[in-house]
């Protein structure tokens, strides 16, 4: 759902979305990070090729997160930390086109840019609503679930 679709009078009776705590945010991201990182491990041991490790991981650094933010708004990881993706505009859940490029952007440049994990860090922990680039271009806000 799209915010250009919510009337006046739903939007007034939508909660204020208020960001996660940073805390559980960080705590969220680190579990995904791992089972991305197993993900990668395993492949690389299965096929003894660091490449397809490599590969394997940023594959599913990018496909766990759309599947999962797709599906029903939250990881793994957001689930145990009782954290969930919503869209700002109408505080529903994020489409599938929404959740890959929210994904991809979140993702893809940690394997061009190695520091960019504290870059990213910084631009989202950093600012009043918590919101990276990877929300704001999806318009998106991690809220407590």
């Amino acid at each position: 759902m799209s915010s250009e679709l919510v009337s006046p009078a739903t939007l007034d009776t939508l909660p204020p979305l208020i960001p996660a705590p940073v805390g559980r945010r960080v705590l969220g991201a680190i579990i995904d990070a791992t089972i991305a990182g197993l993900a990668g491990v395993l492949f690389w041991a299965a096929t003894g090729s660091e490449v397809a490790g490599l590969v394997a991981t940023l594959v599913v650094s990018v496909a766990y997160p759309w599947y999962y933010v797709a599906r029903d708004g939250q990881t793994i990881g957001k689930r145990a930390m009782a954290t969930r993706v919503v869209m700002t505009g109408c505080g529903s859940q994020p489409s599938g086109t929404t959740s890959l490029v929210r994904a991809s952007v979140a993702q893809l440049p940690g394997f061009v840019i190695p520091l960019y994990a504290l870059l990213w860090a910084g631009m989202t922990l950093g600012t009043r609503d918590r919101r990276g680039p990877h929300d704001r271009i999806g318009r998106t806000i991690v809220i407590s679930a």
